[in-house]
């Protein structure tokens, strides 16, 4: 079955040798839940001693949902027929009969809980490493302040987020309600890099935007005194499961007023929805409550346009592998970062022989 997807074209949809985020820590508890990854549905638990396990979503005897199923010490029982798997995958009993066949199993993934969220391993077991999972300079670090956000649901594929996190001139138009005039972030051109610890960055050096809008959102007591502010916007390519973006400001010609940085998580769900798990972090107005709730529903509104946006291309998306596109200079970093992927995927496809 051809499984190509606009606009990545690769001859699979999404990488499986790859980390992504499966829920945040406080989803996973004692009761089992259900969660789609990859278009496949995955339960998700925890042990006795709180450590999370991850299986597949179905029964292997009938099929019935194991989201369902009754914990039992570490171990799932299903709900329909009693079978019962421990959290390593081996079925321990079938109520039905004593012998259980030694290689009677459920597939489990490996997972790491990693600050706020729990990651899922969806490819071959044998080469997950922990390592490989994104470590944000300032997520959770002193002198941070990092909130976790919520999870929404794109009705989108994946690939249409990741244009949009790197081609910020949208954010005129799109979010011209919440962030005001930026005219200026519109009309800096793009520098590309390839950074040393292999991630993709974009990067703005946006001079004399007017002091208003969210710029004065995040610094009021700045309004007097900086009529115009010079900021360095960036969007990181951590790899297809997250991306960060933001940046430093400054007052023009002058004092660095701060950093605000806003992550985005991204799991594919299906060919055509996606996760998408937000937190926002700041290295200034550290103890200020308001301030943080204020940020976290501000950054909810833009992302909900972000959603609304990209929920109408993919309602024509399949025509775009037809008709083709227009791409412009701004296009640049999303390009970049599209073949980025595009080779992971098929690089994984010649490593692992297809069935």
């Amino acid at each position: 079955m051809n499984q190509r997807i606009y606009p990545i074209n690769t001859e699979q949809p999404w990488p499986r040798n790859q980390w992504w985020i499966a829920a945040t820590a406080a989803e996973v508890s004692r009761t089992p839940m259900e969660r789609t990854i990859l278009d496949e549905p995955v339960v998700l638990y925890r042990t006795e001693n709180g450590d999370p396990v991850a299986m597949a979503g179905l029964c292997p005897h009938r099929g019935y949902p194991m989201a369902h199923a009754k914990v039992v010490g570490d171990a799932l029982e299903c709900a329909y027929h009693g079978f019962t798997f421990g959290c390593e995958g081996s079925c321990t009993r079938i109520p039905s009969q004593e012998k259980v066949p030694e290689n009677w199993k459920i597939r489990t993934y490996p997972v790491v809980q990693r600050w706020e969220w729990i990651w899922i391993w969806t490819g071959d077991p044998a080469l997950a490493d922990s390592a490989q999972i994104p470590d944000l300079w300032c997520l959770g670090k002193p002198g941070w302040r990092s909130t976790v956000g919520r999870r929404a649901t794109l009705e989108a594929r994946y690939p249409l987020l990741i244009d949009n996190l790197f081609d910020l001139s949208h954010l005129n138009y799109i979010h011209a309600s919440l962030v005001g005039d930026q005219t200026a972030i519109v009309q800096t051109p793009v520098e590309m890099s390839q950074q040393a610890d292999g991630c993709f960055r974009l990067t703005r050096h946006v001079h004399n935007a007017p002091f208003g809008g969210y710029f004065a959102f995040q610094f009021p007591h700045k309004a007097a005194e900086a009529p115009a502010i010079y900021t360095e916007l960036f969007s990181i390519y951590y790899g297809p499961c997250l991306i960060l973006s933001g940046g430093p400001f400054f007052v023009e010609g002058g004092e660095r007023l701060g950093e605000s940085s806003f992550v985005h998580g991204i799991t594919p769900e299906t060919r055509a929805s996606t996760h998408y798990w937000s937190a926002i972090t700041r290295d200034f107005r550290l103890d200020d409550d308001a301030f943080d709730a204020a940020m976290l529903a501000n950054d909810a509104a833009v992302r909900d346009q972000d959603n609304v946006a990209l929920a109408q291309i993919e309602r024509h998306a399949h025509r775009l592998d037809v008709q083709g596109e227009l791409s412009a200079l701004q296009d640049a970093g999303a390009i970049r970062v599209r073949r980025l992927l595009a080779a992971q995927i098929d690089a994984e496809a010649k490593r692992v022989p297809r069935a």
